[in-house]
């Protein structure tokens, strides 16, 4: 978390950088006691963490899959598709698909048994053919 101390010294008038600051969310007396008193002014910045990979609010489950199901021709989109997805969403894929996964899978072994399993009908019926 990025911070700035802003020591000001006792019985010294504020500058007109914190006066604005302490005017616009603090009162008055603050204001006054700071400058009899001195004291030390903290800013802190913080946020949330946030990454669009691993927010699985804003994961579409139906519209992956429907994705997954559309690109059955495409190798290389069904991958990049996969390749944003977080292990627990490649889980969640898994399960809707009946797709048996060790518990203690990486990613890039999820990856493969989802690409297998989709890959399975279309190689089987090359075969058959």
């Amino acid at each position: 978390m990025p911070k700035h101390e802003i020591h000001h010294n006792p019985g010294q008038p504020i500058s007109d950088e914190i006066r604005e600051l302490i005017d616009r969310y603090f009162d008055e007396n603050l204001k006054h006691k700071l400058e009899r008193l001195g004291g030390k002014i903290v800013i802190s910045i913080t946020s949330p963490k946030w990454s669009p990979k691993n927010d699985d609010n804003n994961f579409n489950f139906s519209i992956c899959l429907h994705s997954l199901e559309i690109n059955k021709d495409s190798f290389d989109n069904r991958k990049d598709l996969l390749d944003k997805l977080t292990v627990k969403q490649l889980k969640r894929i898994c399960k809707e698909f009946g797709i048996p996964v060790s518990s203690n899978a990486r990613s890039e072994e999820i990856k493969q048994e989802i690409l297998k399993s989709l890959q399975a009908p279309e190689y089987w019926d090359k075969i058959s053919k």
